[in-house]
């Protein structure tokens, strides 16, 4: 398993190439996890690519 590498919700969005409150809208929807670190929200990197993947393949199979 990769160590989680965090990031904030503004580069997550700049990752996906989306914006911060598609963000917000993913992890409402539990389609990401939040993290918590010192008051600040956080996201997995990995997870992000991750679920990058899992929507791709979905995308392709339809």
């Amino acid at each position: 398993m990769n160590t989680p590498k965090y990031i904030s919700a503004n580069r997550a969005a700049e990752i996906l190439g989306v914006t911060r409150r598609t963000i917000f809208r993913k992890l409402d929807a539990g389609l990401l996890t939040r993290y918590a670190m010192g008051g600040l929200l956080r996201l997995d990197e990995n997870e992000l690519h991750a679920v990058m993947a899992a929507a791709n393949r979905n995308t392709a199979d339809d």
